[in-house]
């Protein structure tokens, strides 16, 4: 810090003035501490006043080291969602509004929408059979709060087809008096499964179909 001192000094010298500068002295020990300094100059006197801010620093360093951990604890999360195919969304209930992440858009075939949608929007996408239990329930899950609830739902692409979503959610109580505030969770697309679930259990009824129809004859 000697460099950044002497300018200072030169800096004032010339009728300048110092206001919260600081910079770190050693200490007997080796050890290093940070001085906060107020300096004002009449004359030939430096009227000085220095406030030891080492206790400040280290817990400024240990919020950047978490917020460093942080970042790189969502950009592995976001990773992982980005490989799934895992769309996040957030409900507020407040302002109604979904707010939605890119890969939620595209599990909705919307793309084109990011950001905050109206929840009006987001049941107008859904199946007409799943709108109105999809709602309710989601309501309920907010007032209920509690542990991930999961659920089934399909929505309408642009083009017409239909795709099916599993979802994972949980709420968020807004404030200490429990009232109702967000619901959070996750979709993917299981459209794959449920077809496979579909043309399982049509090959099933038609094999019951058959047996039952063989064991007529048989009669």
């Amino acid at each position: 810090d000697i460099d950044r001192t002497v300018a200072l000094f030169e800096h004032m010298n010339q009728g300048g003035s110092a206001i919260h500068f600081e910079n770190r002295y050693q200490c007997k020990d080796g050890s290093y501490r940070w001085l906060s300094w107020v300096a004002v100059q009449e004359g030939d006197i430096f009227f000085c006043s220095a406030r030891d801010i080492s206790h400040d620093k280290e817990q400024l360093n240990m919020l950047k080291a978490y917020q460093d951990a942080l970042k790189e604890s969502e950009k592995r999360l976001r990773l992982a969602l980005g490989i799934g195919g895992i769309g996040v969304w957030e409900w507020d209930m407040a302002s109604d509004q979904i707010a939605w992440d890119q890969r939620q858009s595209e599990l909705f075939g919307r793309p084109e929408v990011r950001g905050n949608v109206p929840t009006s929007t987001v049941l107008d996408i859904m199946h007409p059979d799943d709108r109105e239990r999809i709602h309710k329930y989601a309501i309920k899950k907010v007032f209920e709060g509690g542990e991930a609830a999961r659920s089934e739902f399909r929505v309408v692409h642009p083009d017409g087809s239909i795709r099916w979503l599993l979802a994972f959610s949980g709420s968020i109580k807004s404030d200490e008096s429990s009232k109702p505030g967000l619901l959070v969770g996750v979709n993917m697309d299981i459209t794959a499964v449920k077809e496979t679930e579909i043309a399982l259990r049509k090959s099933r009824d038609e094999l019951d179909l058959a047996n039952k129809e063989k064991d007529r004859r048989a009669e």
